[in-house]
């Protein structure tokens, strides 16, 4: 997809040159190669973020998977403007248009243990069944405290008006 800026930089250079096919070609492989480089810097954000992650994890210590730590770290970072959002954008674009590939290898390991889920098969349904009701149950509590707050300050307001 071409921006409106390559559009018109197309344009002009088609207008200022003699050679209008062969100049244009170049300029819409600049454009390409300026958008590969902004993919892989976006890269390289995030892995410096992750290999933090993994420092931090292994050096002190602390008792959080490395890929969290980093996560927390990046995420820390869009918040205090140290890395824009633009930076990092066409790289995580890219990555979740193309989630459903780095899922594959995990769904090919858990084959390997395809006896064993078949075994517990029953715990796990189970589970899974008990965890979401306790879930549901739970944010349904949650949504029913709030809301209930919220409309008794509002009768109050509303009572102090009438009075």
């Amino acid at each position: 997809m071409v921006s409106v800026n390559t559009l018109v930089a197309l344009r002009q250079f088609y207008d200022t040159t003699r050679k209008g096919k062969l100049c244009i070609r170049r300029v819409r492989y600049t454009a390409i190669i300026g958008r590969s480089t902004k993919i892989m810097m976006g890269f390289a954000i995030l892995l410096v973020f992750y290999m933090l992650g993994t420092v931090l994890h292994e050096g002190f210590g602390v008792p959080l998977p490395a890929n969290v730590i980093g996560l927390i770290l990046f995420t820390l970072s869009l918040f205090l403007k140290i890395v824009k959002v633009s930076w990092v954008e066409e790289a995580s674009q890219f990555l979740i248009r193309h989630m459903l590939l780095l899922f594959a290898p995990i769904v090919a390991g858990t084959m390997v243990f395809f006896s064993l889920i078949g075994e517990q098969a029953l715990t796990i349904v189970i589970s899974l069944f008990m965890s979401t009701f306790g879930v549901l149950l739970f944010t349904g509590w949650t949504v029913k405290l709030m809301s209930g707050r919220k409309m008794k300050e509002g009768e109050r307001r509303y009572d102090r008006s009438r009075a």
